[in-house]
């Protein structure tokens, strides 16, 4: 475990533990305090620089590591290949939360690409939503096994076939599976109306995940569910999408269980 503050002033270490009392109280003592932030709102974050530390450190392994971030300005830096080939070499996941306004002086959606591209997660809050978010986001430590992964671009009104899902062979007949869905790539607007991801497996029977903004409270563009599918089967993923234009609108769509699985689910990039 380890947890560090970023875009400070005075560049603070990155703070290994394997003990989660230590851990705690580490995170409680270096929670965010504006009076040590930039100054200058139009200052990159250094969120990126951190990330590299975290990769090449001595002190703990990495693979298949979950990296949480709670993101509040944009880094200015766009070309990211390299760091995103590093994080899926060593299957990191990053799952960010990112204000719906981000400081710092770039507009492109860096954080958002980086957190797709590894099979990781981005959500979008404003002020009075972020300890929810916050509980969103951490959703995944107690089903830490990602499953499948993929990253469909849609637009308007349709349907899609996303790639296969295969589960795999244990010795329960049923798996617990967990589901969390981002339905755009930028804050929630009233473009997005409903998705309905329906999972069918080879005896015809099937799932449905429905995703309707007008029968959801305080909607803020992620949703997450239980669903319970049998093991050692293949299933069809189709999509149907209604949207209020033809923009194109990136979606983030995991399911994760809380069981080791034999293979890491490929990059949709």
């Amino acid at each position: 475990m380890a947890n560090v503050r970023f875009d400070v002033k005075l560049e603070e270490q990155i703070n290994y533990t394997n003990d989660t009392s230590n851990f705690s109280t580490s995170i409680n003592s270096h929670l965010p305090d504006p009076s040590l932030g930039f100054a200058n709102d139009s200052t990159g974050s250094d969120v990126l620089n951190v990330i590299e530390k975290f990769l090449n450190n001595s002190q703990t392994p990495i693979c298949g590591s979950s990296v949480f971030i709670l993101l509040k300005r944009n880094p200015d830096v766009i070309q990211t290949n390299e760091i995103v080939r590093k994080l899926q070499e060593n299957h990191v996941f990053v799952r960010t939360i990112g204000m719906n306004s981000l400081l710092g002086g770039s507009v492109s959606p860096i954080l958002y690409n980086i957190s797709s591209e590894t099979n990781g997660l981005f959500i979008y809050a404003d002020s009075d939503s972020i300890d929810e978010s916050v509980d969103d986001c951490t959703n995944n430590i107690l089903n830490q096994y990602l499953l499948y992964s993929t990253n469909p671009i849609v637009s308007g009104k349709g349907q899609m076939e996303l790639p296969l899902l295969q589960t795999p062979d244990y010795f329960e007949q049923t798996l617990s599976v967990f589901i969390d869905i981002t339905v755009q790539n930028h804050p929630l607007t009233d473009n997005f109306h409903l998705l309905n991801l329906t999972l069918t497996d080879t005896h015809e029977n099937y799932q449905t995940v429905l995703i309707d903004k007008d029968n959801i409270w305080n909607f803020n563009g992620y949703y997450s569910t239980f669903i319970f599918l049998k093991s050692k089967q293949d299933f069809d993923v189709t999509l149907t999408y209604d949207y209020g234009s033809a923009a194109q609108e990136s979606l983030e769509i995991r399911m994760s269980i809380n069981q080791a699985i034999p293979n890491w689910p490929p990059y949709g990039n």
